[in-house]
């Protein structure tokens, strides 16, 4: 297979309420949609969608990693790796990679999950249990947030915290509980802003309610303290924005810092880098979760094509993020039952909608040549 031609199609989403996080306020995603095209006409996607928090490039970055890539890719440049010329830049990395398989299996006729070369203990799934994300500022908004995810039938409802005062907090969290029915239980996503001492007073916090698991609660650098959290023994922690490269997950792995690994393959250089990784952490006998990096539908479907050749029984995976866009490139992936259809056909099985990428386009689409 040989690459004819690139653009990269600079994007904006904006979000229907903002999402307050330790990392600041999001009210919109910008990022770069990949379009690889080879001799035959084919054409392959992969979403570039840097955000602040998991020690990636920004959007120029970005940007000007994707012009290498793709100029190297025209080239005949055997691998993404070697396409691209700055190093350190995985949310472009994982965008060209995504390209290439997409358009390899197209070229193929298989899917995105089955044209993965790795070895796996289970075949492809085509529903993934997937967790809600809660979105509100106040109780009334929760209540009425998770009330409509719960009637989507999610069995699992995420909170982000840790971007206020712990009183404000915990009447967010009580208003959640307060919301459920039996059988759904709740995460929280601390996104590494508690100090030690603000995660140990919100720990103390737990007893009753429905808490499955608590991600990133201090600093991603802060293993040590993790690791003490992890012995409190109140719920099992996961680590997030402490694992975003290989080295990282080998620290959280000897430092016995968490129970679970949140791996986001956008983040993480693309699928090749995630499959090393999920191998690497379940041999060590962590759990994975695999969630989106609130990226485009098209992430999205990378990301759920990567989960459903994981091992099964896992902890629902946080891929439920269409809803918070106002409009998005392609209609988001269907979930029934709390659980999400990952897209059939050859390749990643969606393609943008032409008429959205249009309306959603920031600059026009540039052209990368040999």
């Amino acid at each position: 297979m040989r690459i004819q031609a690139a653009r990269v199609h600079p994007y904006r989403l904006g979000l229907r309420s903002p999402i307050a996080t330790a990392h600041g306020l999001l009210t919109e995603r910008r990022g770069f949609l990949v379009e690889l095209s080879d001799e035959s006409g084919g054409v392959g996607w992969g979403d570039a969608c840097p955000i602040a928090g998991f020690n990636m490039e920004d959007l120029s970055d970005c940007q000007e990693a994707l012009r290498a890539g793709c100029a190297g890719l025209l080239q005949g440049a055997v691998s993404v790796a070697s396409a691209a010329a700055n190093g350190g830049r995985p949310a472009a990395q994982g965008a060209l990679e995504v390209a290439l398989f997409d358009l390899s299996a197209r070229q193929q006729r298989q899917g995105f999950a089955e044209f993965f070369p790795f070895e796996t203990p289970d075949p492809s799934v085509d529903r993934l249990p997937v967790s809600g994300l809660v979105v509100g500022h106040d109780a009334a908004e929760i209540r009425s947030c998770a009330r409509t995810l719960i009637g989507l039938g999610h069995q699992s409802l995420k909170l982000k915290v840790a971007n206020r005062a712990w009183s404000e907090d915990r009447i967010r969290i009580q208003a959640l509980v307060d919301s459920l029915i039996p059988g759904v239980q709740i995460r929280l996503d601390a996104n590494g802003g508690w100090t030690e001492e603000q995660a140990r007073q919100a720990f103390g916090a737990f007893s009753g309610w429905p808490l499955e698991l608590i991600e990133q609660p201090v600093a991603p650098d802060n293993l040590d303290a993790m690791a003490r959290l992890r012995e409190f023994g109140t719920c099992p922690i996961a680590a997030d924005e402490s694992v975003v490269r290989a080295a990282d997950l080998e620290k959280v792995i000897e430092s016995g810092a968490a129970d679970i690994v949140v791996l986001k393959p956008s983040a993480l250089g693309g699928p090749t880098a995630s499959f090393e990784m999920a191998a690497k952490a379940i041999h060590a006998g962590l759990t994975v979760i695999v969630t989106s990096l609130l990226d485009s539908v098209i992430g999205v479907a990378a990301a759920s094509h990567f989960a459903a050749r994981l091992p099964r029984g896992r902890p629902a995976d946080g891929l439920a993020t269409g809803a918070i866009f106002e409009q998005d490139l392609a209609p988001a992936l269907a979930i029934v039952e709390g659980q999400l259809a990952v897209p059939e056909g050859a390749g990643l099985g969606l393609r943008p909608d032409p008429d959205a990428l249009e309306a959603l386009r920031t600059a026009p689409p540039f052209e990368v040549h040999s």
